[in-house]
């Protein structure tokens, strides 16, 4: 699994032309502060999802955390 950091959805965008990304995309939408077990609990879940659905991840957070 890769990992691509964007600053905001706009910098997301710009990746998915670049790289001519169409790919089932699964998100999480949160405020993570931490790794705490609810959070890990959220990011094994969507790994899982990934996996199932052969797509990519995306975590979007929020400044500052």
């Amino acid at each position: 699994m890769s990992f691509v950091a964007c600053k905001s959805l706009a910098d997301w965008q710009s990746h998915c032309v670049r790289t001519r990304s169409n790919a089932r995309t699964v998100v999480t939408i949160g405020n993570f502060d931490g790794v705490h077990l609810g959070h890990q609990a959220i990011l094994r879940r969507l790994v899982q999802r990934v996996r199932e659905q052969n797509a990519l991840a995306v975590v979007v957070t929020f400044d500052p955390h």
